[in-house]
């Protein structure tokens, strides 16, 4: 049995998202806490640079997005095209039942509220119920990713694409070097002043995956991604990081801050 088959196994993407995205999360009194900031950074990454592409043609790739869509929600109105992709089969699956409107899909509806009525500050159903059907007109794909290959990291798209964003993924590399592979990889799979929107754990050292304590296989501080990023070729337009308390931090992984950046392909 290989690798692959054992991810299989140990996940269950549907125990995840009732687990680290529960549908009481914004609630009035709730006690559960869960916090908003990666959909807060992804959305303020699409307000403070959509002006910088072309709404109408824009390509968005999602690399290791799990089987979660919250982060697509800001993006809706300012592309043309989304595509998701993860490593395991089960994530991708339950994208694609949310896509399809199936009635065992996992509930967004919330997370669509917090970000369409909170943030953007639209009031009412309507507007909520058009970002998901709009969303799932320009979901059109969802599909394997692999970021520890010396191969194609996603070998189903075609490239390049102006955006490609990433939450909680990278930190699993294998290695350094695996990493900043990656990253280079990401540089070409991207147009021209394209953008890279990365958040990423930092000083982990392990995470539970269904009971099972795994060490994290690679250790990334702030600067170690500001290098490779530079490294790489990208220009750094923003960059963030945030604390995460220990009452925050749950019990299914040892995150002690995040770090959010924002990297541009810059061509000259």
């Amino acid at each position: 049995m290989g690798d692959d088959d054992n991810m299989e196994i140990l996940y269950n993407a549907q125990q995840y998202l009732t687990t680290r995205y529960p549908a009481n999360l914004f609630d009035e009194g709730q006690t559960m806490i869960v916090p908003t900031f990666p959909i807060d950074y992804f959305h303020k990454f699409y307000q403070q640079f959509h002006t910088e592409w072309d709404h109408s043609t824009a390509k968005l790739l999602e690399i290791g997005g799990g089987p979660c869509v919250h982060t697509f929600i800001s993006a809706a109105p300012y592309v043309a095209e989304i595509y998701h992709s993860d490593y395991v089969q089960s994530c991708r699956d339950e994208v694609k039942m949310w896509r399809n409107n199936d009635p065992n899909a996992y509930d967004w509806t919330p997370y669509f509220n917090y970000v369409v009525n909170k943030l953007e500050g639209q009031s009412g159903h309507n507007p909520v119920a058009e970002r998901q059907e709009r969303l799932r007109k320009i979901l059109k794909d969802i599909v394997y990713c692999d970021i520890n290959t010396d191969d194609a990291i996603v070998p189903t798209i075609t490239f390049p694409v102006n955006i490609i964003t990433t939450s909680y993924c990278l930190e699993h590399s294998k290695s350094l070097e695996l990493y900043d592979s990656t990253l280079r990889k990401f540089y070409d799979m991207l147009t021209p002043n394209g953008f890279l929107a990365l958040l990423s754990g930092i000083e982990c050292t392990w995470s539970i995956l269904n009971g099972i304590k795994h060490p994290f296989p690679l250790y990334l501080s702030l600067d170690i991604i500001k290098k490779s990023l530079e490294k790489a070729g990208f220009v750094i337009r923003y960059m963030n990081s945030r604390e995460i308390p220990l009452s925050e931090r749950g019990i299914d992984r040892d995150t002690p801050s995040v770090g959010f950046f924002v990297a541009q392909k810059k061509c000259h």
